[in-house]
């Protein structure tokens, strides 16, 4: 029974650390605010064409900044919905318990950090203040907000706040506002109600504004992969908004980071043995485990008395 448990133990990390595993927290509602609808298929979540707004104006200004860091797909963030004065979204939250309601923005026009700044209010509680898109991320950049709530009975918690207003417990409706704040026109991308806390939802990467963004490994080679492909042009003076000396400087950066990367593992291009990666690892493992279980089953055990008698007759 130990031994059992030890494999499956073995089996859940490998599967956690080669991407199997996800968070348990299920969207159970989503809407792409100013856009139509879509599904996003790496989180599994199929939001609804624009509905449940209040006011506003719908734009798509965000297309020009795709492809977006930070995430897979980000047909969400490209599209928006604002206005000149405070709106709001309603949104159903029917089941009981914890929830997750995770608002997405990405700041398309404004260029510095202080232009474009405004408050969101849920169940007569202002639960985020001052909220600045370009001061948290730059600009065209996903970024995420997260806010728990609960159901338990007829009542609706906001963050552990007993709900004032906003909630109409018969239809199971919770309004929120986007509230004009210090600067410009509050604005939101789009919404998604998780069950659970934000514990168990995913979460957008960590991004530095000022240039050491930590970006998708795939998507960090693919960059690398398009920036040789252009230096290596003939005569190109200008390459992805670099001048020929940056070029140059970068293709030598770029060289001594291979060369350093073979000294130490070899030749990248050299495939991995199988017995080295983590499914290899689960076998060896387990396949030890098996032999060890066969052993203490059959091979361990001891001639039986019966069986030393038969054998001396026969002698």
């Amino acid at each position: 029974m130990i031994l059992r448990t030890l494999l499956f133990a073995c089996v859940a990390l490998v599967t956690r650390d080669l991407g199997v595993y996800a968070a348990p927290g299920k969207a159970v509602y989503a809407v792409n605010c100013g856009g139509p609808k879509h599904i996003d298929s790496a989180l599994k979540i199929t939001y609804l064409q624009d509905k449940g707004y209040s006011s506003g104006i719908a734009s798509d200004e965000g297309k020009k900044f795709s492809p977006m860091p930070r995430v897979a797909d980000d047909t969400v963030y490209q599209s928006e919905r604002y206005d000149l004065k405070s709106f709001s979204y309603e949104i159903p939250v029917r089941g009981q318990g914890a929830h997750t309601i995770v608002l997405k923005f990405s700041e398309v026009y404004f260029q510095a950090p202080g232009e474009k700044v405004f408050d969101v209010s849920m169940g007569g509680k202002k639960t985020l203040k001052n909220i600045d898109i370009f001061g948290q991320v730059g600009k065209g950049v996903p970024h995420d907000e997260y806010v728990e709530i609960s159901v338990e009975g007829d009542a609706l918690f906001v963050e552990g706040q007993k709900a004032t207003s906003g909630w109409d417990s018969k239809s199971k409706m919770l309004t929120i506002k986007f509230l004009k704040g210090k600067a410009d026109n509050p604005k939101i991308n789009a919404i998604v109600l998780y069950e659970g806390t934000t514990a168990d939802v995913p979460k957008l990467p960590p991004y530095d504004p000022n240039g050491s963004r930590q970006t998708d490994p795939k998507q960090q080679q693919q960059e690398e992969d398009d920036f040789e492909a252009l230096s290596e042009e003939e005569g190109a003076e200008d390459v992805g908004g670099y001048d020929k000396q940056e070029v140059e400087h970068k293709r030598q950066l770029h060289s001594e980071n291979v060369d350093d990367e073979e000294d130490i593992w070899g030749d990248k291009n050299t495939p991995t043995p199988f017995y080295l990666t983590a499914p290899g690892l689960l076998v060896i493992f387990a396949s030890v485990i098996g032999v060890t279980v066969w052993a203490m089953g059959s091979g361990g055990q001891k001639p039986s008395v019966a069986s030393e008698e038969s054998k001396k007759k026969k002698k």
